[in-house]
């Protein structure tokens, strides 16, 4: 078990842990996910899906838990995903693992008393991105390819009860091409021919569409990394077609490293929210 997961542990010893459970195995490589659910709670339980950041090419689900404490601390179960960094696998290989987790926690959920009325998803930059795009990609867009040479044909439409964003790309050409393409991007897709295509196949801002979950954006609006002016996109569309959501535009933060004033702020309007749909 990982040191983060002994953390923990030691800090929420009512927290019964499940380490690096195998949810995936594809091109000889394994994907993994923790699970962190109240010990001995009985019935079925709200549960908070969490994906990591890091540009896509770095990160570890680890290096998010203490972020998850409060969510712990009210009586949670978190689902903590690990997927194919870009050295493993380029783009998409992300978005299929993700979306494959996703699965996962459905068809677990009896399992370890998840509420498949009540999985909210959670992720911060490249995570907020994966989060926001597995959840609401339909079934065609073609990314749930579960393994090698299952049928996938038949499979249900995922439905979360709602999306938490915090400075995810939603537009991912804006990162790859023009005035705001970055780094990260480009190791991500590598040498692969029609990014802009497989680019546009990605960008969560294309698939807005009416029936959506509610949708959360958390974004400072002096980030370097992923431009504020996505999620102000973002918002406005969603608006426009009528889906419940809300975007806090953090004055003068960059792309996370909030203060602790800022992060306050932060998740009370996470508690706020989600009582608002009745979900905390």
């Amino acid at each position: 078990m990982s040191n983060f997961a002994e953390l923990g542990r030691f800090l929420f010893e009512g927290i019964e842990v499940f380490s690096n459970i195998p949810y995936r195995r594809i091109n000889d490589v394994t994907v993994h996910l923790d699970i962190y659910k109240p010990r001995n709670r009985q019935g079925v339980n709200k549960t908070l899906v969490a994906v990591h950041g890091g540009g896509w090419i770095s990160g570890s689900k680890e290096e998010v838990l203490p972020q998850l404490f409060p969510f712990l601390t009210q009586g949670w179960s978190i689902v903590n995903v690990g997927y194919r960094l870009g050295n493993v696998a380029l783009a998409p290989a992300a978005v299929e693992d993700v979306r494959c987790a996703l699965r996962w926690v459905f068809s677990h959920a009896s399992e370890y008393q998840f509420d498949p009325n009540r999985i909210v998803i959670i992720g911060g930059s490249a995570g907020g991105h994966l989060a926001t795009l597995c959840s609401i990609l339909p079934n065609s867009a073609g990314f749930d390819l579960l393994t090698e040479t299952a049928n996938n044909e038949n499979l249900p439409e995922l439905k979360v009860a709602a999306i938490i964003n915090l400075f995810g790309i939603m537009d991912v050409n804006d990162v790859l091409l023009g005035v705001n393409r970055q780094d990260y991007a480009l190791m991500w897709f590598g040498q692969q021919p029609n990014t802009q295509e497989l680019a546009t196949k990605i960008s969560p801002i294309n698939y807005v569409r009416p029936g959506l979950p509610p949708i959360l954006t958390i974004h400072g609006n002096q980030d370097g990394l992923v431009p504020h002016q996505q999620a102000v996109k973002l918002h406005l569309k969603l608006d426009e077609l009528g889906v419940s959501n809300q975007l806090l535009t953090i004055q003068g933060a960059g792309h996370g490293g909030f203060s602790p004033a800022q992060a306050h702020l932060l998740y009370q309007t996470i508690q706020d929210f989600l009582q608002t749909h009745q979900l905390w």
